[in-house]
């Protein structure tokens, strides 16, 4: 009596990954499994995956009792399906925007723009005070005007811990500071002349008008 037995075939499992939505574990990634050339995509139910769960991280997979016998279906029985290396799985950072409010304040002839006050970075809701350390301000001055700014490293590795590992920060526009001029009051001057039938009040010589301690003439 002559035996042929089954050759024994190694299972190779592909990569997956999705990005990180709150709700979908590891095993809901998409994956395939190659056997003797073929190949079949696998569900849920075809795999376990090690500790799965929803948080951005890298996951282990293995071929379930379901799993190995749909491939040795597949490949029929000249051959034993044999489980091989396990996949992996990785769950990556859904990118969030993060939204920069306008900031303002009046000219003191001090502050530079960068030192403004009320700067709030919100990212997925959350909001995040900012001050002058975690800010870059183009073309930083004290002069009235607008000046842009945007998170530097610092500030964007404040934001980070907020939102945590599952979310990965994305700065996609600037906020905008505005420095306002300052109000002051002028000064008028009284003047007179001595009545010649022929000059006008408005032409009268020595009126000043004085305004922030500078007079002009």
């Amino acid at each position: 009596m002559i035996v042929i037995s089954p050759e024994q075939m190694p299972v190779t499992l592909s990569s997956g990954s999705l990005v990180y939505d709150g709700k979908t574990k590891a095993s809901g990634a998409a994956v395939i499994a190659t056997v003797n050339g073929e190949p079949l995509t696998l569900n849920d139910d075809d795999i376990t995956v090690t500790n799965d769960g929803i948080n951005v991280g890298t996951y282990n997979y293995q071929l379930n009792q379901t799993g190995l016998e749909k491939l040795q279906t597949l490949v029929g029985d000249d051959f034993t399906v044999v489980v091989g290396d396990p996949g992996t799985i990785t769950i990556t950072p859904a990118v969030v925007d993060v939204v920069l409010n306008d900031g303002s304040f009046t000219y003191d002839g001090n502050t530079a723009a960068s030192a403004a006050k009320g700067l709030v970075a919100t990212v997925n809701g959350t909001p995040v005070d900012l001050d002058n350390s975690d800010i870059e301000v183009t073309d930083d001055g004290v002069d009235a005007g607008n000046y842009a700014y945007q998170l530097n490293d610092a500030g964007l590795a404040k934001v980070q811990l907020v939102v945590g590992s599952n979310y990965q920060v994305s700065v996609a526009v600037t906020g905008t500071i505005t420095i306002t001029p300052a109000s002051i009051t002028a000064a008028l001057s009284d003047g007179g002349f001595t009545y010649d039938g022929a000059t006008k009040a408005s032409e009268a010589t020595g009126l000043t008008a004085t305004a922030n301690s500078q007079a002009l003439i």
